[in-house]
């Protein structure tokens, strides 16, 4: 569920899907990108988690690295689940890496 490829989309686990379904939380797309980063450029983070709330714009994301980035934009897109008739509408997190100065 982690991409550092900017042209793949990481893959939806099927048991996380459950999971996060029982646990009542949304699959989130999120890509964290550097800032000034142009379309195609090899850089940033893409992944899918699962929160109980849609991080909206100007909210602080740290990552699991302890690198943090800014929400930037969200755009919801639909989504078909695999073998199932329902359609979700999935939020996509647009996201710019934070540098942190090291003083």
């Amino acid at each position: 569920m982690l991409s550092y490829d900017p042209d793949e989309k990481p893959e939806l686990d099927p048991d996380a899907v459950e999971e996060g379904i029982r646990l009542q939380m949304h699959p989130i797309n999120v890509t964290c990108d550097e800032p000034d980063a142009k379309v195609g450029d090899p850089s940033g983070v893409s992944f899918i988690a699962f929160a109980p709330f849609i991080p909206r714009e100007g909210e602080g994301i740290q990552l699991e690295d302890g690198e943090s980035c800014q929400v930037k934009r969200v755009i919801y897109k639909l989504s078909r689940r695999p073998g199932s008739k329902m359609v979700m509408m999935v939020p996509n997190v647009y996201a710019v890496r934070l540098f942190v100065d090291p003083k």
